[in-house]
């Protein structure tokens, strides 16, 4: 996904006596909405086509992260913990005031609206810039605190809780769950103490997520240092293949494919990829189908 997509459209409305400043107005208005909607979203809502069942499974579980799923009642239990992280990354960072960070959020403001597909008419500039502020800072407090122990309290329950962690890891990574990195990066870089080593934020979020991603290591690591739109991105790159793409005249409809006691009656050996790169990294030469293996943590 890239943010700098551009889309430049002229529409030529002919000029008339009558109603020019109305033509004009109009076309202002088409322009507006063409670069609005075009340019810079690059968080979605899920199809519409798909059903109620299968949508489940783009609902968070544990933590509402940006305006889709905010307020729905089984997600208010952690607005509490998100207060208490805010209230903590405030303290771990003396030299950055609240006010400060609120500046900051109120001046994007309009920036991050476009991000989104909705315009979340219901949320005034207030109740938008909130929701930035407390779950980009609930994040970012989240990744330090996971990298950093020292910075845990006794009594958390993300870490003291099993099974909370993975949920909330599975969360961050959801289609309809994400805010702009560009807003993370931001705050991040806006707190640190210049005097002191820190971790830049794309590396505290692959040590945060490296264990949901299979593959090889350093590459899975160079694509955490690239630049992306939303943690999503970050994660989905991970999974595309390093192999160049064929394309293919076949219009037929996909098929099943044999299970691997099928292809191994059929004469076809299946090896262990070692070198690959990514787990789509599939190789089928002479008879012999290579697979990366998978690595279950």
């Amino acid at each position: 996904m890239d943010s700098s997509r551009a889309l430049s459209h002229s529409i030529d409305v002919p000029a008339t006596s009558q109603g020019s400043s109305e033509e004009e107005s109009l076309l202002s208005s088409i322009e507006g909405k063409l670069e609005a909607f075009c340019s810079s979203i690059t968080i979605f809502r899920a199809p519409n086509e798909i059903s109620i069942e299968d949508r489940n499974v783009f609902v968070p579980s544990k933590v509402s992260i940006g305006p889709f799923h905010h307020g729905a009642p089984h997600l208010e239990s952690m607005e509490n913990l998100k207060w208490c992280y805010l209230s903590a990354f405030l303290k771990n960072n003396p030299s950055v005031d609240l006010q400060y960070l609120v500046e900051l959020v109120v001046k994007s403001e309009s920036r991050l609206r476009k991000c989104y597909e909705e315009e979340f008419y219901g949320f005034d500039s207030d109740k938008f810039s909130q929701i930035m502020l407390l779950d980009c800072c609930f994040i970012l407090e989240l990744l330090l605190r996971f990298s950093k122990k020292r910075l845990r309290r006794r009594n958390d329950s993300v870490f003291t809780t099993p099974g909370l962690l993975f949920d909330l890891r599975c969360d961050l990574m959801l289609l309809e769950n994400q805010i702009p990195y560009f807003l993370l990066k931001d705050v991040y870089e806006n707190v640190q103490d210049p005097t002191e080593e820190n971790m830049s934020l794309n590396d505290l979020t692959f040590r945060f997520f490296k264990t949901m991603v299979a593959g090889d290591r350093q590459l899975v690591y160079d694509n955490f240092m690239v630049e992306a739109d939303h943690l999503l991105e970050m994660i989905h790159s991970c999974f595309l293949s390093t192999y160049p793409r064929v394309e293919t005249n076949d219009k037929s409809k996909s098929k099943e494919l044999p299970t691997a006691s099928k292809l191994k009656t059929a004469g076809i050996k299946i090896k262990n990829a070692r070198s690959s790169k990514s787990l789509l990294d599939i190789k089928f030469q002479n008879g012999v189908l290579e697979i990366p293996p998978l690595k279950c943590i």
